[in-house]
């Protein structure tokens, strides 16, 4: 074999080589789909859960953008918000002819080099509760968790309906490819006072696939989807009977917020049929009389109560309460 022919097939053999590896990486990324699933949870209303975002990658995966929303009872929810601060951004606020007229809203206008006015828009950013202990991106770069501005005056109303989480890692390191699905990152949610006489109870966490984005260790868009049905919700528990001040037990702690509320112009109880512990569809000073009976003197245990006045169609003292007990 000659000179020129070990050199021909040295050449060819490189070219489809390289040309080999890139349609096997194309093929890769096209067929393989990364599967996201938001686990299973319940709460109890007026506390704090945390839910479990889950990954399954056939790929290696060094970057992602994922937009939450809610689905179902939007009301029952909100994303738990741990700060928020004042964010800026050079905007565009008009655009000018060449020779300014009433038209520009600032004098400054006519002195920009392109015509364009610009000024500083302040906005508030929520920073939003995310957990990455023990997860797969627990050594990232670059993590965050910002939440939808709601107002744009502080403060805020304690309402946030969506959340981006962002994560970046190195550019030499990644997720590598799992069979299997493994905490990815854990959010934090805030349940509202919901009344026990709601009968939907439940609300569904989902990714937005036109503004979430996967990529790969090399920056290629990844291919995703995200699993709807039983996982990705969480239901809303009903209250304990008793527990007027919402701390998941009865104790004396109630019967001081229920002297607080009906005496002292105190807050209502979170859930108000926790602090009916009589169930005669009202909360009173025979409420607190119950409770002492029960905690102190070996009493009937507290009932669950029938009063909730942000539900027109709350329970009736003669409904049956055997399921909720149950």
């Amino acid at each position: 074999m000659n000179k020129k022919t070990v050199l021909f097939w040295c050449f060819a053999f490189i070219c489809f080589g390289v040309v080999g590896c890139e349609v096997w990486a194309g093929q890769a990324l096209q067929s393989d789909t990364v599967d996201l699933v938001v686990d299973y949870n319940t709460g109890y209303p007026g506390h704090f859960v945390k839910m479990r975002m889950l990954m399954k990658n056939p790929v290696p995966i060094s970057a992602f953008d994922i937009l939450m929303t809610l689905g179902g009872r939007q009301e029952l929810v909100n994303f738990a918000t741990v700060d928020t601060y004042m964010d800026s951004l050079y905007v565009v606020v008009d655009t000018c002819p060449e020779i300014p007229d009433s038209v520009c809203r600032v004098d400054t206008c006519y002195d920009e080099p392109d015509s364009i006015c610009r000024e500083w828009d302040y906005f508030p950013v929520r920073e939003c509760h995310l957990d990455t202990v023990g997860s797969l991106i627990n050594d990232f770069e670059r993590v965050s968790c910002h939440g939808d501005p709601g107002a744009d005056t502080l403060p805020l109303p304690d309402s946030c309906k969506s959340v981006t989480v962002f994560a970046k890692t190195y550019e030499d390191s990644s997720i590598p490819p799992r069979g299997n699905y493994d905490l990815l990152f854990e959010f934090g949610v805030n349940l509202s006072c919901i009344c026990d006489s709601d009968s939907e109870k439940n609300v569904w966490f989902l990714v937005s696939p036109g503004f979430s984005t996967l990529s790969d260790n090399i920056g290629m868009p990844v291919p995703f989807k995200f699993h709807i049905g039983e996982q990705g919700q969480l239901d809303a528990w009903w209250s304990v009977a008793g527990d007027a001040n919402n701390d998941s037990t009865v104790s004396s702690a109630d019967i001081v917020s229920l002297i607080d509320y009906l005496f002292k112009g105190g807050p209502l109880p979170c859930i108000p049929e926790a602090g009916d512990v009589d169930s005669n569809c009202s909360v009173n000073s025979a409420d607190i009389v119950l409770l002492i009976d029960y905690l102190f003197k070996g009493g009937p245990p507290p009932k669950r109560g029938c009063y909730c006045p942000k539900s027109p169609g709350a329970r009736g003292k003669e409904d049956d309460f055997e399921l909720f007990e149950n």
